[in-house]
């Protein structure tokens, strides 16, 4: 599981984890790996790891390059894309589930977080 994924895979950038990351997320499943990937910025992350994802959950976007790199994974069973699915999240919580295997979409709700934490504003 990697947090903040535009720093250890970002697009245009070369870093000493990107080319095993990228290996990783294409060849990884045949031998039963997995790559979990975050980021807040996802138009930073290389088109090549996000071409890899087949379970995406996306909360409210707002910037258009994010909004476009994350519609870019839009597949026909949705019956429409991915950025109108975004664009439908107004709650706070609320995001949506893509999972490929399935060929499903769904809307979730998130519970709050029940634990502290440290990265509030002062």
């Amino acid at each position: 599981m990697i947090d903040e994924a535009h720093q250890f895979v970002p697009s245009g950038k070369a870093t000493l984890a990107k080319e095993a990351l990228i290996r990783w997320a294409k060849e990884g499943r045949q031998p039963g790996l997995s790559l979990v990937v975050a980021s807040q910025q996802p138009s930073a992350i290389d088109s090549e790891i996000i071409s890899q994802c087949d379970v995406i959950v996306a909360q409210k976007l707002t910037n258009s390059a994010d909004i476009q790199t994350v519609n870019s994974l839009s597949q026909d069973y949705m019956g429409g894309e991915l950025k109108t699915y975004i664009r439908k999240l107004s709650r706070r919580g609320e995001a949506v589930l893509v999972d490929d295997e399935q060929e499903k979409v769904m809307m979730l709700q998130i519970r709050p977080r029940k634990s502290y934490h440290g990265g509030g504003e002062a």
